[in-house]
This record gives C-alpha cells, structure tokens and sequence, in this order.
C-alpha cells in the first residue's frame, strides 16, 4: 500500500471533505486489490467512525471489508486480554475511590460530607485517568511548588498524595490503566515483529497521550500510516508551527493536530486525498476568520484580497439568530421539517441537550422522530423516573406524597386490568384523608377508614402496606442490600396484586438497560463499604443520569440529531449548527476541584483548554458542508447571551471588510430570516383572541348570601369582598397538598397548641415544664425535623417572659376561656357573628381578651381600619356570647416575639366600631350588592386562595369592577 521510507508517514483529509468519504477515497486508491484491503487494519477514533466507515464501504458495494477497532477496544483483543491484568468497571472504580475519600477525610477532617463523596470521585476518577493516560506518577504531586498558590491547594496536594495509599499496585486496573498498558504491548510487539499488512490509525486528533504513543508506533512500521481529521491546508506555515509548540494555547482548532504532527513527524504531512477545490473559498474565510489571537493583524493583509470571493465563500451560510432558546427551538424545528419535503437528508449538530429535546419535542407535534445518536439519561426514562421515586421509600417511614406519587406512576400496578381500579381507589383515598393527614403516612389510620368506609378495599390496601413495609424494613447498610431491597420493591409494584410474571418496568430497551442498572449496582456490595440511605439516593441518581438510552425503532432516517464528536465522522447536505453561544458552545472548562491551571502545567497534564480546540475542531469539521445554518438565541431568560467565539470571528471579520463583507453578513441573516418569521407566526395565537376579564363583581342572590362568619372573616370583607363570595357563597376551599408542608399557618397554630396546652397545665408553671410541654404538643403537630427544631427553639427563647407572664395572669385572675366559640345574633340583620379567641381572662376589672400572634403585631390605625377581630371579639363578649356578661377591660396582643400590647380604645371607638360593621353588613346582605375583588389591593400583603379564580393579574388595581348579576 505504501512506498519504502525512512520517515513517519502522517496524512490528513483536508477540511471541507466529510472525513468517512475522504478516507475511504484515499485507501481504495492505495490498495493494491480487494485481498490487500480486507487485510488491512484500521484503528479508528470511535466506535461511531467505525460504524460510519462500514455503512459507507457497504455502500461502495465493497466486496471485503477491511478490520476497524476502535481505539477504546484495544484493550478488549483476545491477544491483549491474555496478559492484561484483572480489570474493574468505572463504578466499581469509583465507589472505591469514595471510600478512599470517607477514609482520608475522617483522617485530615477536611473535604466534604458523605453524601458529597460519590460525586467528589466521579471528578478524581478523571483527574486519574489523566494521570494515567499521561503516564505521570502520583508521586509526581509531591514535587510540586505551591508557594505562590492558595493554601487549599496545598490541602488538595496532601490529599493527592495520601490517595496512593488506597491505589496500591495489587488492585485490578482501571479502564485508563488497561488501556495504557495495552497500547504499550501492542507498541512492543509491532517493536518486536512488524506487521506485514497495512495498518493505518484513522480520524484520531491525538490529544490523548496514549493514543499519541500508538500513532507514533503506527507511524513507523513497514505498511503503517496516521490519517489525522480535518486539516487546515490553508493555515500559513509558520501560524501552524507556533500551534505546534506546547507553550501556546491549545484553543486553536488545529492546536491538536499541529502538536500531534510535530510529535510525530515533526510537522511534516502529505495529503491523503484530493483536495475539494469547491469549499476552497469558504474554507479560506474560516481559516482567517479562526487566527490566533497574536496573529489576528493578518485579517488586514489578507482580509481585502478575499472581498472579492465573499459570495462564494458565505452561500452555503445562514446565520439564525432567534429570539429565545424556544424561538430557536422551533426554527431549528422548521428547518428540519422542510428537508422532509425536499427529501434531502439533514442533520442537527450541538452539545446542547436541553435544545436537542426541545427541537425533538416540536418536531414530535408533526409525527416526527429525529434519530438521535445520544438519546437520553436513563433517569429521564419512565423506568429511571420510577425508579427514583421507588428509592425514596426504602429505609425510612413512607411519606404521603412519595407514597402518592409512587402509586400514581404509569408502571405501578402495571397489568391494565388491575390499574383501573387501583387509581380509583387511590384518587378517592387522595380526596378524602390523605390532603388532610400528616406528611408521614399512617397506614393503620387509612386501613380504620378503609375498614368502615370501603370494606371490600382492605385487600387492596393490606397489600400496598405490606409492600411499604417491606421497604421499610431495611436498615442494612451494604450497597448490596440496598439495591436489592430496591429492585424488589420496584419489581413488586410493577406487578402488582396478581403479580402479573412480566412487569412492564423491565419491558423494552429502557427496562433492560434499568434492570442492568440495578443489577450492577447491586453486584458492588464490596466497593462501596458500609453507606447511609442518604448515599444510595445519591449513588442511583448518579448512575441512573450516567446511562444513555437510545431507542431505534421508529426513528426518522432522514433527520438526525448528533454530538459534536459525530461531526469528524461523516457530514450530510444540510447541516444545522445550534446552540452557538459562548458557554454552550464551546462549553466553558469544568472547574477542576484537585488540580488548578499551573499545577497542571507542571506536571504535565493536558490543560483545560484543550477541550475547547477540540470543540473548535469538531465546528469546523461541520462547517463546510453543501449548506449550513449557524444557529443561536440572542437571549436565556432575562440575561443576554454572547455569540459563540467563533460567530464573532467570523461576523467581525466580515464586518471589516466593508461594503462586501457587510452585504455577505447580510445575506447570511436573510437566508435564515424566513424560518424565523414562521416560528414567529406558528408561536402567535391564531384564532380570537379573548379579551382580558374584568375585575369581577359578582352579584349573588339575597338568599344565597351568608348569615353567619367569624370575626376574622371581617377584614376580607372590607379589603377583599371577592373572597367571601368565593368561600361563604360558592362555598370553595383550596385543595391541602399532600402531606401539609410547614408554612407560617401551620407555624402559627402549632405555638398556639403550645401555649394553650401550658395554659391549661396545673402546678407550678415553669421553664422546664414549659419546654417539656412545647416537645410534647410540638412533636405531635410538627412532624418535620427541622421545623420542630425551629419551632422549639423560638419557644425557648422567649420562655422565661413567657413563664413570667403566665404567672402574672394566674395571680391577677383565672381563665375564663381557652380556643372556645363565642356568638352573638344581630336580629334586626338575621345574622350571627362568631368568635373563637384564644384566651379570656376574668380579672376584678372585667375581661381580658388575648390574641397570640406569630408575626408582628397590627397597629392602632389597621385594627381601627381593617383588622377589627379584637373589637368585634369585645362586641360579643359584652352581650354575653361567652356564657357571662361583664365588661371587657382590656384586649392585649401577645407576641412569639416576646412582645405585649394593648389596643387603646374608649367607648366612642367601641360605638364606632359596632354602627361601622352594622352599616356595613347592611351593604353587603341587601338586594344588588356586588363583592368586588381586591377593593383595598395597597393594603392586601398577601396573594388569596382565590386570585386566580378572579383571574388576577388580566385586569389593574385600578379597573373599574364589572358587576355581573347572579340572580
């Protein structure tokens, strides 16, 4: 296949040739006959290039296909596998190296929690990798000079250093360490005995160390050649020999290549294929576009020579601006579905996986499914999704709505004759008791309403709790067992009460891949050591988003979405760039929490821009295609988004060479501006728009209006009327979530549990009995931890004033009332008002009447103007509605702030506040009264329930409200 010679042989398919042709054009060119070609060996970047390298052989009609390895497969060859030794998987590796963490950190007391170390691993496993690929000791880091760094680089040197404890020699090897050694032996046996056949290492950047030493061995055998991806033949000679050197930024897209070159030849390439003089121009605007930033001063002496083929150069180019990563989505989707009409095979190119799923969505609305060669996290996959729910219940008391949502998935109680009933039963249980119950789960309180209620459900119930409880049951402490007591209770819910042989959860290419998910996790009870619950919730969502599933059937052929590591396999006509903006692509640099910039450097590891090269690289192998779309949204959210780097290379260099340059640019931006205009169209309401509601008014017959509320109805009564027609009138009350999380409602009738429980105590009232009675009330009424805690602790810190006070009240008089419901009956009106305070004290002067607040306290002028609970209180309580009719002495708010106040009032504010609530109860009961809503909004510091049953938020504070008689 090859000419004699005394030096490396290293090629390159230029940029501008989709890589698979190209190659393919030069090997069947220098191989001798079909036999020669079926004898060659190529070892090729990926296991994609591969697959793409076969399918377009097969479509050569090539009789004999030579052998294409992947690289990452080195390790697995029979000849290799004989002499590697024992190997470990990834999370075996890592669960070994977060035990390693738990260790050192007990022993330094530094680093992070438990649950942390999972991930902290996952981030040394690649620093590892690095270290290894790059053939650099560990011991390596004690060597370094952190004089001029901060002190946690110090730290994170010690820790390095103490890790080569744990990494003993005797350990299996890692994935990076086998294939480190694998290519040293393939390198010593080629050494030893060249092969007589052609062996060729295709489409490699060789940024990875090791693969640089396999193509240095390659390079120099008998029948061996480089083929490198994607060079720039335009790119001046000496621009490529400063890329070439280490010391220069490796954010070039042809940084890769020239430093490989230069390590293996010494810079000296040939071409392994013709040249397509037809993306020359273009190619040439890129080229110049993507100069180093030292060297971009060429713009000027070159720049002026190209206007002339700028026409050329840009008509393949559309540059889409969107609006929004939405407005993007759906043009990108508008895109694609025109190739469907002109049959013309596309394909979407991003690292953005949040735009890949947008686009897909909006494509699906059409029947369309693209074939996405990444697919997606196996969390984000009904069986992952069931799978995390199912893994918060084991190893702790079922809460309410982990129970609910469990229960309510598509792959609990799979079989379909069963489901039926089943979500019947549990939508009524929902209803009934479990909005209203605590946030854990009583099983036995729901089996007694069962029981007398539905009785013919209690099998059903009986077996839901047992497998609950099964889940409950575990406290061991192994990876092992948990992941098994996981993968039964994720099995049996599946099954469900018929134990149906073949549960759905396990069903199809996601199933599979989640039960083998399971079924690894639950083989490495070794790895992990001894883990908390709160480290196997962790663990499984970690693995669960490591999986990718890809599902063929029923994918469109014609459309493709793919990462930008497909982009330096092979190309199609139309090719769709998305997501170009600077931190999405190229992606920012992942924070290194080891190792920073310098440390790096000095030891000889590959620097965090390398990744960014690479990226431009893979950009440029996708930008030269018949015809492309650069895509991007000029805004996320409220925030500005900057164009990619290079979309700002290009435009500026565009920009500067004037008239032609602006009229390219411009071009560029109409090509694209129809798809925009249509996504416009397509998102803009079609049909009769609704006008905006008014701000209601409703009118509601006489009849039906109310003739008894609580005195703390009053002030929505005057601030916000809307809301008494809604609850008193249609008689509406909001839905309780699941589970009753703590707000400041239930905040506020927990302490009031509290003091009334120590009101009412007998014996001496003291600190310590306070205390032990707030632990008593507070831990049958909060059951969340932290809230109890909180709670608790503001009651402790208020207790001695709160004791003092107590005291002061028993000497002075005794308790008339505690939490008991009070009325008086206006019968000139037919209408009972009532009360509930939370304290009466019957004092010498008369009757103290006491409300405890949680928050601050009203003023003089609210409770004159709104807040009228206390005068109203007083009102009933001296016409007898508490059982006695004495006078009322005092009305005192009692602050959990450690605050007492009373409301200064004289009998004309008493007269004054009995004729205002009798006047406006007359308003309010008589024929055409509307209860408009938010009558006083300036005063309202609250949203209602009812808000957006008023549609709150169509109309202003200031709109005129639009009675709407009910009658």
């Amino acid at each position: 296949m090859f000419d004699e010679t005394e030096t490396p042989r290293v090629f390159y398919v230029p940029l501008g040739v989709p890589f698979a042709d190209g190659f393919l054009d030069g090997l069947l060119q220098r191989s001798r006959d079909q036999e020669e070609l079926a004898r060659t060996e190529i070892i090729v970047a990926s296991g994609r290039m591969a697959t793409a390298l076969t399918d377009a052989l097969k479509s050569r009609c090539a009789s004999l296909i030579p052998k294409l390895i992947p690289v990452s497969a080195l390790k697995d060859r029979p000849d290799i596998l004989a002499r590697l030794p024992e190997g470990r998987s990834t999370l075996e590796r890592q669960l070994g190296l977060a035990q390693a963490i738990g260790h050192l950190a007990d022993r330094t007391g530094a680093l992070a929690s438990q649950s942390a170390r999972f991930a902290l691993a996952q981030t040394l496993d690649s620093i590892l990798g690095d270290f290894h690929r790059s053939r650099v000791p560990l011991s390596a880091l004690s060597q370094l000079d952190l004089t001029h760094v901060a002190e946690h680089w110090s730290l994170s040197q010690s820790f390095l250093g103490l890790l080569e404890e744990y990494l003993s020699s005797d350990l299996p090897l890692d994935a990076d360490a086998r294939q480190v050694f694998a290519i040293d032996e393939i390198s010593k046996d080629w050494a030893d005995a060249p092969p007589s056949t052609p062996v060729l290492i295709a489409g490699s950047t060789g940024s990875r160390p090791d693969t640089l030493a396999l193509m240095k061995a390659a390079s120099r055998l008998p029948e061996g050649a480089v083929v490198l991806p994607g060079w720039d033949s335009d790119l001046p000679g000496e621009v490529r020999n400063a890329l070439g050197q280490a010391e220069m930024p490796a954010n070039h897209p042809q940084s890769a290549l020239a430093q490989t070159a230069e390590a293996i030849s010494g810079g000296v390439v040939h071409s392994w294929v013709a040249d397509d003089d037809a993306t020359r121009p273009g190619r040439k605007l890129w080229s110049l576009a993507l100069r180093p930033a030292p060297v971009t001063d060429q713009w000027l002496r070159e720049g002026p020579a190209m206007a002339s083929d700028l026409p050329d150069a840009t008509r393949t180019l559309s540059l889409m601006e969107s609006d929004t990563p939405r407005h993007e989505a759906l043009s990108i989707a508008l895109c694609l579905r025109e190739t469907i009409e002109t049959q013309t095979p596309a394909v979407l190119i991003t690292p953005d996986r949040t735009l890949t799923r947008q686009v897909t969505a909006r494509l699906s609305t059409w029947g369309i499914t693209p074939d996405d060669s990444a697919g997606r996290p196996l969390q984000q996959t009904p069986p992952g999704v069931f799978l995390r729910l199912t893994a918060g219940l084991i190893g702790k008391a079922p809460e309410t709505k982990d129970i609910v949502a469990v229960l309510k998935h598509p792959l609990a109680i799979s079989d379909r004759e069963e489901r039926g009933d089943h979500l019947l039963q549990l939508r009524t249980l929902e209803a009934t008791i479990l909005r209203s119950g605590p946030p854990e789960l009583d099983i036995d309180a729901v089996a007694t309403w069962i029981a007398d209620h539905k009785p013919n459900w209690r099998g059903w119930w009986r077996w839901i709790s047992e497998t609950i409880c099964m889940a409950r049951a575990v406290d061991v402490a192994d990876l092992g067992a948990w992941a098994n007591a996981h993968l039964a209770l994720a099995t049996k819910l599946s099954r469900g009460r018929r134990d149906h042989p073949d549960p759905e959860i396990w069903e199809g290419t996601t199933g599979s891949e989640a039960l083998a998910a399971m079924q690894h996790l639950s083989s490495q009870s070794n790895a992990a050591g001894k883990i908390t619950r709160i480290d196997y919730l962790a663990l499984v969502r970690q693995v669960l988003s490591q999986v990718e599933v890809r599902e063929v059937i029923g994918r469109d052929p014609r459309i493709a979405i793919w990462g930008t590591l497909e982009a330096r396999n092979t190309s199609r006509p139309f090719v769709i760039l998305g997501g170009l903006n600077e931190g999405v692509w190229p992606s920012l640099p992942t924070p290194d929490p080891w190792l920073n910039r310098s440390m790096r450097a000095a030891l000889g590891l590959p620097s965090p821009e390398r990744t960014i090269g690479l990226s431009a690289h893979d950009f440029c192998q996708s930008v030269h295609a018949n015809r492309v779309v650069l895509s991007r949204a000029k805004r996320d959210g409220d925030a500005p988004t900057v164009p990619s780097r290079w979309i700002l290379r290009l435009t500026n260099l565009l920009q500067g060479l004037g008239d032609p340059g602006q009229a390219a640019l411009t071009d560029m931006r109409a090509r694209a501006q129809p798809y925009l205009d249509l996504a416009t169209t397509l998102d803009r309401q079609f049909g009769e728009v609704l006008p905006a509601a008014p701000r209601p008014a409703p009118v509601p017959p006489v009849a039906a209006r109310p003739r008894k509320l609580p005195v703390t109805a009053i002030q929505n009564l005057i601030r916000d009327p809307y809301v008494i027609y809604a609850r008193y009138v249609l008689r509406l009350r909001r839905l309780d979530p699941l589970g009753h999380p703590p707000n400041a409602l239930i905040r506020g009738t927990a302490l009031h549990k509290v003091i009334e429980a120590f009101a009412r105590q007998s014996g001496d009232k003291t600190e310590d009995s306070l205390k032990d009675t707030a632990a008593k009330v507070l831990k049958s009424v909060a059951p969340w931890p932290v809230s109890y805690l909180q709670w608790m602790s503001r009651i402790e810190a208020i207790s001695p004033w709160l004791v003092e006070l107590e005291s002061n009240w028993d000497a002075s008089g005794t308790i008339r009332s505690l939490e008991e419901e009070g009325h008086h009956i206006f019968e000139d009106l037919d209408f009972t008002l009532t009360a509930k305070p939370d304290r009466i004290n019957e004092e010498p002067d008369g009757l103290i009447i006491v409300d405890y607040k949680s928050g601050a306290l009203p003023t003089d002028k609210e409770v004159r103007t709104f807040d009228k609970q206390l005068p109203l209180t007083k009102l009933i309580a001296e016409r007898g509605g508490f059982g006695v009719i004495k006078p009322v002495a005092a009305l005192r708010y009692v602050s959990f702030q450690g605050a007492l106040r009373d409301v200064d009032w004289d009998d004309a504010d008493v007269l004054g506040i009995e004729s205002g609530f009798v006047e406006l109860l007359s308003h309010f009961l008589q024929a055409g009264t509307a209860f408009p809503s938010r009558t006083r909004p300036k005063y309202i510091s609250y949203a209602s329930d009812y808000d957006h049953l008023a549609r709150r938020g169509e109309w202003a504070d200031d709109a005129t409200p639009h009675p709407q008689d009910l009658t």
